[in-house]
């Protein structure tokens, strides 16, 4: 099934995508969410797997958090943080991996999910794009333009630079 809501952006080297496609309360609970910006590192899951209580990367109750997730460079950023606190279910710390990537994100809540990283500055995804969905509305928009499906409107599409699905084998 497709999403009510879905957008990819990106603004020179940041972008960001979000869905509401998500599994309301499965593996990765029903809130959660990893923040990585620069050296600082922020975690949080609802309800917590299992409660965890931690001060200057000691921790008293559970071990550090860990991430099911098929991302390993996101698992090796919770692995690779001293703890600064950790109470119950959120904690903050500091990373040795300043870079690569500079900013990443993930955001859970309920079925809507969202993420953020650095990438190219232009790149094959040019400088500036944004393509969203609510329900069935639909809008694009990419700079350069040699990347944009062309100029439509109910459903026509004039100037078209991408094959039409309909016409695609």
């Amino acid at each position: 099934t497709d999403p009510c809501c879905w957008s990819q952006e990106k603004y020179c080297c940041c972008s960001q995508s979000s869905t509401s496609g998500e599994e309301c309360c499965g593996t990765g609970g029903c809130c959660q969410g990893l923040n990585k910006c620069f050296c600082w590192v922020s975690h949080s899951k609802f309800p917590p797997d299992p409660c965890m209580c931690a001060v200057c990367n000691f921790f008293i109750i559970g071990q550090p958090p860990a991430l099911n997730t098929a991302d390993a460079a996101e698992a090796a950023y919770l692995q690779n943080t001293c703890w600064l606190y950790y109470c119950c279910c959120a904690g903050d710390g500091c990373t040795s991996e300043i870079a690569n990537p500079m900013i990443l994100g993930r955001q859970k809540l309920l079925c809507c999910m969202s993420t953020r990283s650095t990438t190219d500055c232009v790149g094959p995804r040019g400088l500036f794009l944004t393509a969203q969905k609510l329900l069935c509305c639909m809008n694009y928009c990419a700079l350069p333009t040699h990347i944009t499906p062309g100029i439509g409107l109910c459903n026509t599409v004039c100037n078209e630079k991408y094959p039409s699905v309909r016409s695609a084998p």
